[in-house]
């Protein structure tokens, strides 16, 4: 998560290299690096250290809003949402929900992207119980099923009603846009 302090340790980090780095640095044949000079060093190791920063915390994604859930409702985001445990559980929950929306999530627990998608999805379970069913669907797991909806990045968002696939989203996905997507989707029953 975005953290002041972390952004400010890491430009100074790098500042101090670059400022190392200038000092250190020769000028050979003639021809002298950017960072030949301490200031100038600094300037450049301070740049690369935001973006360093930035690379560490999501390229930019660590940035987007993750809502924040008690412990009340994580657990009863917990108790809401399905978790396959295995393909025939997959079926049933297919056959159990065939006029409704599904909305399965294809991840990863190494995924910082899914991690980042967690909330969301429970956020989801908690304020659209009644639209749509949240499903999460570990790749790694159950790879059957990544290769039966082509998943090829995560976490890859499918919404499926009566077997069929509505609409997919792949990468990290706001709140917001899967509201929005609830909404249409739930529109053109």
């Amino acid at each position: 998560m975005f953290s002041y302090q972390t952004l400010l340790i890491a430009i100074l980090i790098g500042a101090a290299g670059g400022a190392l780095l200038g000092h250190f640095g020769k000028c050979q044949g003639g021809a002298c690096p950017l960072t030949a000079n301490p200031w100038r060093g600094a300037a450049y190791g301070a740049a690369l250290g935001l973006l360093w920063f930035f690379a560490l915390n999501g390229g930019g994604a660590g940035m987007k809003t993750v809502p924040k859930l008690s412990p009340e409702e994580e657990k009863t985001a917990a108790t809401r949402m399905i978790i396959l445990q295995d393909e025939n559980e997959w079926q049933s929950v297919l056959d159990a929900s065939a006029k409704e929306l599904v909305l399965a999530e294809f991840g990863s627990e190494y995924c910082p992207a899914c991690k980042m998608q967690a909330p969301v999805l429970s956020r989801i379970v908690l304020d659209h119980s009644d639209q749509v069913r949240v499903v999460k669907i570990d790749v790694d797991k159950l790879p059957g099923l990544a290769t039966k909806y082509a998943i090829r990045y995560l976490p890859t968002l499918i919404f499926i009603r009566n077997g069929e696939v509505l609409s997919r989203k792949v990468g990290f996905t706001d709140q917001k846009k899967i509201e929005q997507m609830i909404t249409e989707l739930s529109e053109t029953q």
